[in-house]
């Protein structure tokens, strides 16, 4: 005898259609970028953060441990991101002034040129998937949902001390 399976709760379509669409502009973003402008989407990320974070704008370089916890990943694998950045030429390391034993990252001017390609790309690349389709409205109204949740996941993850 075959059971129908109940239908899903709106939060659990919710969490289906999210993380669906989530993984699949990920997917579709990196495959873009990987093939007009030779870069992965993780590595946009990096340089975008090494270009655009304040503290990159004011002593033009990034701390490791802030661009892990930017990036939301572990140290190991920051580390093994940007010594794969580095051989590419985009990103090097550099040392820490006020602290000794501090690592820093700062973006070389490949690393800024090849970004600047990419970020033109990305972008019209998220106009035409997401912002393309939605009216200015909707676009305003689902940045702010992401917004809240963004900062509910952020206050339970800090108030549980994952990091």
């Amino acid at each position: 005898m075959h059971h129908q399976r109940p239908l899903p709760t709106a939060q659990t379509s919710l969490w289906q259609n999210y993380t669906e669409v989530n993984d699949y502009l990920q997917l579709v973003t990196d495959k873009t970028l990987k093939q007009q402008a030779g870069i992965r989407l993780v590595d946009f990320k990096v340089l975008q953060i090494l270009v655009e974070s304040p503290e990159a704008q004011t002593s033009q370089m990034v701390r490791m441990g802030h661009l892990s916890q930017m990036l939301k990943l572990s140290p190991s694998r920051l580390t093994y991101q940007i010594n794969s950045l580095a051989k590419s030429g985009w990103v090097e390391k550099v040392s820490v002034d006020s602290d000794r034993r501090g690592a820093g990252v700062s973006i070389t001017d490949a690393g800024r040129e090849i970004f600047e390609t990419a970020r033109s790309i990305h972008k019209a690349t998220l106009h035409d998937l997401v912002c393309g389709n939605l009216s200015k409205s909707e676009v305003e109204f689902l940045g702010a949902i992401y917004s809240r949740i963004f900062d509910s996941i952020d206050t339970h993850y800090r108030e549980r001390s994952y990091n």
